[in-house]
């Protein structure tokens, strides 16, 4: 339970003494995430005169009450994202100090975006695209060319074949995912799951612009949107021809029906009683366990 700058400030001691061998650094700031904190470095983002209840933090959990708040909470977070910027900015004058950076690659990632309303909630635990839309940034010391913007959608369980491609290291057959330097097909299915409480679980499947949320359990119904048509996804349209197919390809994915596939994969899951008090109040205030 490091705060940001004690966990940026044991990498930086440990990156001080470089390994002689290749290794695997992962580094999880946890921003930006609520509780969205006043930060002295984005104060130029913030709405002036603002008074009300998110002065100084927006919470762990948060239901703005006017506009007003709702513009604080907005910009809180733009200054939780900036000072995670500041941090990497400072791991990565770390990593050139150690050269580690001269023989790397460096990726960047989430693993959820975060709602501020576009559909009636706040924070993440759904699967509209507000939530599922995340940054990929993948720098390389073999790459001497210009960066490049692709607008092909790859998954998280693609970083781990393009980073054992990176390093030369032979991909297993029954490897999930696949790298970001292969051409992905037009019918590659996305695959999206909230498992947040059990209250909030749904599917997602997307191939192409075409996307399907199920919902759990499967009475809460489907919603389906084109996303070149509507981006947003304002408004869900069955296409009956489409959502069946979808469905199909959905429940092949999970290996059955989505609500039941997410239920036996939420078994499997430590329960809280196998966790130590400390680490089960740090999961229930990032709101990922339930009472």
């Amino acid at each position: 339970n490091l705060g940001p700058e004690d966990y940026l400030a044991r990498v930086t001691d440990w990156l001080s003494r470089p390994p002689e061998r290749p290794v695997f650094l992962w580094v999880h700031f946890l921003r930006p995430h609520a509780p969205y904190d006043d930060r002295p470095i984005a104060e130029h983002l913030y709405p002036s005169g603002y008074e009300g209840k998110f002065d100084a933090t927006s919470g762990h959990k948060f239901e703005p009450e006017s506009a007003a708040d709702r513009e604080r909470i907005v910009a809180l977070y733009d200054g939780e994202i900036l000072y995670a910027d500041s941090l990497f900015q400072r791991l990565l004058n770390s990593l050139t100090a150690s050269d580690l950076l001269s023989n790397a690659a460096v990726v960047v990632t989430a693993d959820h975006g975060e709602e501020f309303g576009e559909h009636g909630g706040y924070q993440h635990g759904r699967l509209y695209q507000e939530h599922l839309a995340i940054p990929m940034l993948l720098w390389s010391s073999d790459n001497g060319g210009e960066g490049a913007v692709s607008d092909t959608v790859f998954r998280n369980v693609d970083l781990l074949p393009t980073l054992l491609e990176l390093a030369g290291v032979p991909l297993p057959e029954d490897i999930d995912g696949m790298s970001v330097t292969a051409a992905p097909s037009a019918d590659r299915p996305i695959i999206g799951l909230s498992m947040t409480g059990p209250k909030d679980r749904s599917a997602s499947i997307q191939i192409g612009t075409e996307k399907l949320i199920a919902w759990c359990p499967p009475e809460r119904g489907l919603e389906q949107f084109d996303l070149l048509a509507d981006p947003l996804e304002g408004e869900s349209r069955f296409r009956p021809e489409a959502s069946e197919g979808l469905l199909r390809n959905l429940t092949r994915s999970l290996g059955g029906e989505p609500c039941a596939s997410i239920r036996a994969a939420a078994r499997g899951a430590p329960s809280p009683a196998e966790l130590d008090p400390e680490s089960q109040e740090a999961l229930r205030a990032l709101g990922y366990l339930s009472d």
